[in-house]
């Protein structure tokens, strides 16, 4: 016995400690991991709200260079460049019959 308390009971008493302290410290860990996980999270909300702006950002762009595209190919535009910027003059058609055998 020591100072009148049985050893089995300082033993029983240690263990007790040992796992409030143990379960003191898996909760705080528990917290620790959720906190982190809410902050991931508003990480990753954030980041994938920048990429939406960049993605419509990119499809509006991507629009007005289509519209350019079509107005670039116009045909009627070409012709007017060819003829006034070049100087070049559309060539006559000519019908070429065929022959009877």
């Amino acid at each position: 016995m020591n100072n009148g308390i049985p050893i089995t009971a300082l033993v029983k008493a240690r263990r007790k400690r040992r796992w409030i302290v143990l379960a003191l410290l898996g909760f705080a860990v528990f917290c620790f991991l959720k906190v982190w996980q809410s902050v991931r999270v508003d990480q990753l909300n954030r980041r994938n709200a920048e990429f939406s702006r960049e993605l419509r950002k990119i499809a509006d762009e991507n629009a007005l260079l289509e519209a350019r595209i079509e107005h670039l190919k116009n045909q009627d535009r070409i012709v007017a460049i060819a003829r006034d910027k070049l100087g070049l003059v559309q060539a006559p058609k000519i019908n070429i019959s065929v022959a009877p055998d």
